[in-house]
């Protein structure tokens, strides 16, 4: 029985940086943490180079290469060593220091919204729905309960 082939998520994810590094396959490779072998390898699987298309007539690039550009400087900023520029009004020049504890809180609570791990979600469930539309005296009203889950 012959296997079917389908995207690792290794393939996906050189798709989604390709475009994001603007046709790259080097940056790409080095962005995902394959081999340029590896890179130049996914450039001639016929998946790949699918999913690039259809990523291409979906995805505007730009937002793309934004999206990437900020999870990179997220995740830049929670390294030992990021310093920001700050400007020294004593001194009049620009120094660089670490960033506060509170920003790199933000970074990471924005990286878990940028990956999806603070979703909530609800469930909605409708117990009645009558309105008479034919006695003005007695209209009922819709009741609706709601959940978090």
């Amino acid at each position: 029985m012959a296997r079917k082939k389908a995207l690792t998520d290794n393939m996906k994810a050189f798709a989604v940086s390709y475009i994001a590094n603007g046709g790259n396959v080097q940056e790409t490779a080095k962005q995902i943490g394959v081999s340029n072998k590896t890179a130049y390898n996914y450039m001639k699987n016929e998946l790949v180079v699918n999913e690039i298309g259809d990523l291409m007539k979906v995805v505007p690039v730009d937002t793309v290469r934004s999206a990437v550009q900020l999870q990179e400087e997220l995740n830049n900023m929670l390294s030992d060593d990021y310093k920001e520029e700050v400007y020294d009004f004593k001194s009049g020049k620009i120094v660089h220091v670490k960033p506060r504890l509170a920003d790199k809180v933000k970074a990471i609570e924005l990286l878990g919204k940028f990956g999806g791990h603070f979703v909530q979600k609800h469930e909605i469930t409708q117990t009645r729905f009558v309105i008479d539309l034919v006695d003005d005296e007695e209209t009922e009203y819709i009741d609706v309960e709601w959940e978090e889950i």
